[in-house]
């Protein structure tokens, strides 16, 4: 997985969201957790909710849902 691969799927996160997730943030990321908890550090709404927008958006790109776990690792999810 290239660190591009994770940054454009952040940039996914944050236009859904409406959020900011740096870049440099992003390029740390390691699992689909990861990705959720930047989520969750700037929308103030149950983790409930969250949680399965976030898996919906790895849906959206192609990702069957019972491959997204939190501690599935995003280079697994999306791709080399």
């Amino acid at each position: 997985m290239g660190l591009n691969d994770v940054v454009e799927f952040a940039m996914t996160l944050e236009e859904a969201f409406g959020i900011e997730i740096e870049d440099s943030d992003a390029a740390n990321m390691q699992t689909a957790g990861d990705l959720h908890r930047a989520v969750m550090k700037s929308v103030h709404r149950p983790d409930t909710e969250i949680w399965p927008a976030v898996v919906s958006i790895f849906e959206m790109n192609g990702i069957p849902p019972e491959r997204i776990k939190p501690e599935t690792r995003l280079r697994d999810l999306l791709g080399d």
